[in-house]
């Protein structure tokens, strides 16, 4: 498999939505949904644009390896902490958002929100 075909399967997951639906919504078939997550072939520029429309994300999203960067000490949480970020990002938009926005009120409640 290719970065773009994670990515795609990735991104898709991570809407909840199914092939045959991200295939209506590009006006294409589920086939050709599916062939690019197998790898098999690869959207053109063009197609990535409306991939990247239909998902709410960026085209580098797509066609981009997937890499989290971090810039703080080696503790005992990093390798715990990297495997939230990890999780957190294939949740959905509304579900990250909630959890930034409770990041954002443990921190307030701290008084560390100012930065």
């Amino acid at each position: 498999m290719s970065v773009i075909s994670d990515n795609i399967r990735r991104l898709r997951e991570r809407e909840g939505i199914e092939q045959l639906e991200l295939a209506e919504r590009l006006g294409i078939s589920n086939k050709t949904i599916s062939s690019w997550e197998c790898g098999r072939t690869e959207p053109r520029m063009g197609m990535i644009e409306r991939i990247a429309d239909a998902l709410g994300c960026t085209k580098a999203d797509i066609i981009e390896p997937e890499t989290v960067t971090y810039m703080f000490k080696e503790t005992p949480y990093t390798k715990r902490m990297l495997a939230y970020f990890e999780k957190i990002n294939q949740l959905s938009p509304k579900a990250r958002e909630a959890i930034f926005d409770q990041i954002d009120y443990q921190l307030h409640k701290e008084g560390k929100d100012e930065g």
